[in-house]
């Protein structure tokens, strides 16, 4: 995380507004672009190990456990409902939501991010 210079190691679903921005002044844009490259090869070598069954299967409650122990999604009611969310899913509906609904979600948000940095340019 240093390399990132960021002080969080989880997904951030509990971030307030004010550690967002925060987050977003300090982070080295560099680092995570080797960051987001480097998992993304990971990710894929992991996805193309996959087999139909896999793709089949809900997620193990000791897998999703390990995601909050590890710190990867914090233990607070702002971030648990990820878990809750992940654990009703089968593998191949977790990985084609990263793809597809996830951006979709963002999308308002982003786009009020641009409107507020166009009235301040």
């Amino acid at each position: 995380m240093i390399k990132l210079n960021v002080k969080i190691k989880d997904a951030g679903n509990a971030m307030k507004e004010k550690e967002i921005i925060d987050f977003n002044q300090n982070i080295n844009m560099n680092a995570l672009r080797k960051y987001r490259i480097s998992i993304g090869q990971k990710s894929q070598k992991i996805i193309k190990k996959l087999e139909y069954n896999d793709l089949k299967r809900k997620m193990e409650k000791s897998q999703l456990d390990r995601i909050i122990k590890e710190g990867c999604i914090l233990n607070v009611e702002e971030s648990k409902w990820l878990i809750d969310f992940w654990g009703k899913k089968i593998v191949a509906g977790i990985l084609l939501m990263l793809i597809t609904r996830h951006q979709i979600v963002h999308l308002n948000n982003a786009l009020k991010i641009k409107e507020r940095y166009l009235k301040k340019n």
